[in-house]
């Protein structure tokens, strides 16, 4: 843990951008991601940034402290809440008492147990589409969407659930490849294979791509990338 208490300073930049589904409830040492839809979370056990393994969350030992030394059972309790300690609205509680950050277990994946992608957790997520979380077949890519703007998102490097360290992203190999193979780029504004021309205003379409290859994962996997 670095003294800004986060594993990495993406971590800290995320944590601490609203536009991000990423959070911090620095109380319980707890990381999350939003559900879609709102209202709940899904606890994560590894940075999607560095791919370490996160601290423990601190919630039991926070409610057991609360009633032993304070007789709190009920921190929600307008009454009881009156006589919550103010280092209990934040991470001072567990500073103060040193207590140390005990990494997670995620986790583990049988020899057996076949997935889709790296682990059943991850698989489960993106079927039923339960968090901020995508991927990409295309670009061979994991993201968490933006609230900033539309279709904005924000590239992850590594799984929140057991920790594996995704391939690197083929966003620039596939225009590599068609500029290689076929003299073409790919324009996501006007969603088409275009030529790559020097001296005309308005290229046109290059209608040798395979498109149904190059919007898949197909064009990466018959490559062996």
């Amino acid at each position: 843990m670095k003294k800004n208490n986060h594993c990495c300073e993406l971590m800290v930049k995320f944590t601490n951008d609203p536009r991000i589904g990423i959070s911090y409830i620095s109380e319980f040492r707890k990381y999350y991601i939003d559900l879609l839809g709102g209202g709940a979370i899904q606890t994560i056990f590894c940075c999607p940034f560095c791919c370490s393994r996160l601290p423990q969350g601190l919630r039991d030992e926070y409610f057991n402290i609360l009633e032993k030394e304070y007789n709190v059972d009920d921190p929600y309790d307008e009454e009881q809440l009156k006589r919550l300690p103010e280092e209990f609205k934040s991470d001072a509680w567990w500073k103060k008492r040193k207590i140390k950050a005990k990494k997670t277990n995620p986790p583990k994946k049988s020899k057996s147990q076949k997935t889709k992608h790296c682990c059943e957790d991850m698989d489960s997520f993106l079927e039923e589409k339960k968090v901020g979380i995508f991927y990409n077949p295309i670009y061979r890519d994991y993201f968490i969407l933006m609230n900033s703007y539309p279709n904005g998102k924000q590239v992850i490097y590594g799984c929140p659930w057991c920790g594996y360290n995704f391939p690197r992203s083929l966003i620039e190999k596939r225009e590599e490849v068609l500029e290689k193979e076929y003299k073409a780029h790919y324009d996501s504004h006007l969603d088409k294979f275009l030529k790559i021309t020097e001296h005309l205003s308005y290229p046109k379409e290059a209608t040798n791509v395979p498109e149904e290859e190059f919007k898949s994962d197909e064009w990466w996997k018959k490559r062996g990338l």
